[in-house]
C-alpha cells in the first residue's frame, strides 16, 4: 500500500479531480435512473401501465445504465492505480493513506472541498474526522 504525505496527496489529488467528477455525475445519474426505474415497474405490478410512466428520455434507462457502469468501473481502476481509495462515490469521497505517528491513517477528501483538509485514523472512518491541522 502507498503512503502519502499531504503534499503528495494534494498533488495527486488535482491530476485526479475530473476522474472523481465523472464518477460523482455517474453515480448520481445512475442512482436516479435505477429510481425512475425501480418506480415504474412498481407501477406497471400494480396496473400493467408501465410505458405510460416511465418518461421518454428513460426508455434506454437500462442502456445508459450500462455506460455508466463502464463510466465507474473506469474511474474506479484509474483512482485505484494511483493507490486512492474510493469509499463514498456519489459524495466523491477519497481516502489516501498515510502515516502519523507510526500508524496508517487517511487523508481525507469529498468532491466539492477546496483540497484535503481532514484526516482520520484507519479504524473510524468519515465519522473520525479531524481537521488536518491537527495532522
Amino acid at each position: 500500500m502507498r503512503l502519502f504525505t499531504v503534499e503528495e496527496a494534494r498533488a495527486v489529488l488535482r491530476t485526479l479531480l475530473p476522474e472523481i467528477g465523472r464518477m460523482v455525475a455517474a453515480a448520481r445519474r445512475a442512482e436516479q435512473l435505477e429510481r425512475r426505474i425501480v418506480a415504474a415497474a412498481r407501477t406497471a405490478a400494480k396496473n400493467g401501465h408501465m410505458r405510460d410512466r416511465i418518461p421518454p428520455q428513460d426508455e434506454a434507462g437500462p442502456g445508459e445504465l450500462e455506460e455508466l457502469r463502464s463510466v465507474l468501473q473506469a474511474s474506479l481502476r484509474t483512482i485505484a492505480a494511483a493507490g486512492v481509495e474510493v469509499k463514498d462515490l456519489r459524495r466523491g469521497l477519497v481516502d489516501f493513506p498515510a502515516e502519523r505517528a507510526g500508524e496508517v491513517v487517511y487523508l481525507c477528501y469529498e468532491y466539492g472541498e477546496p483540497d484535503i483538509q481532514s484526516w482520520h485514523p484507519a479504524d473510524t472512518g468519515y465519522a473520525g474526522r479531524r481537521p488536518l491541522s491537527e495532522f
